[in-house]
């Protein structure tokens, strides 16, 4: 049974997830997902929304050479964030 599964008995990838997570979750894992391949967002992926938050806020009308040098991006990448609708 899945509920039986220790750590020690996984090896590789698995192992090393399982160790990342914990058991109860690599088992949650293997009983919704398993058989098919999923996609973990990366960080900076999921703190984008906040990070375009913050640069809407902090928009005055005037500041996009100060936004692009603090945020670290172009000028036409704080140009889209602020005219975008999300």
């Amino acid at each position: 049974m899945l509920e039986n599964i220790t750590i020690d008995e996984l090896s590789g990838d698995q192992k090393e997830l399982a160790e990342c997570i914990g058991i109860e979750a690599y088992r949650l894992l293997v009983r919704y997902y398993g058989g098919s391949t999923i996609y973990i967002s990366q960080a900076k992926t999921l703190i984008r929304s906040d990070r375009d938050a913050m640069i809407k806020k902090d928009y005055n009308g005037k500041n996009i050479r100060e936004l692009s040098r603090k945020y670290n991006l172009s000028i036409s990448a704080i140009r889209r964030i602020i005219n975008s609708n999300e």
